[in-house]
């Protein structure tokens, strides 16, 4: 992805990154986690329990821990795959170690889900992870 291109986006800052208290470190050696938040910058941003936990996991001298949110329609259309990249090193989300995300966008997710409470389930049908749950949960 080149960066130039972002001003032909609505809203071309939500993709930069650099903002204050972002937390930059050598990922040299460490456990690299990227933290995902399933909606837009904005609201990502200014959520106090996202904010909390990628604060704590960088105070860990083995993990770096760095963000995604996702992104805009008109970015998905302009830069597709590409834009799946990290907001403080730009690192593509295929090369961190731990993706984190809400067990919230999982029935929505394009992946397989492995777990040692629900097995594995395949993408095709999201909505067994969401009877698992249920089950587990005795509802």
């Amino acid at each position: 992805m080149n960066i130039k291109e972002l001003i032909n986006v609505s809203k071309p800052a939500r993709y930069i990154g650099g903002e204050l208290n972002s937390i930059i470190k050598s990922d040299n050696d460490l456990l690299n986690f990227c933290l995902i938040f399933p909606d837009i910058y904005e609201i990502g941003s200014s959520h106090v329990g996202y904010k909390l936990l990628y604060e704590r996991v960088n105070k860990s001298d083995k993990v770096y821990c760095q963000r995604f949110f996702a992104p805009w329609k008109d970015v998905l259309d302009y830069f597709g795959k590409d834009i799946f990249r990290s907001l403080e090193k730009s690192k593509p989300l295929d090369e961190f170690d731990v993706l984190g995300f809400s067990i919230q966008i999982l029935p929505l997710a394009p992946m397989p889900t492995v777990s040692p409470f629900l097995g594995t389930v395949p993408p095709t049908k999201p909505s067994a992870v969401t009877e698992k749950m249920l089950r587990l949960r005795g509802i």
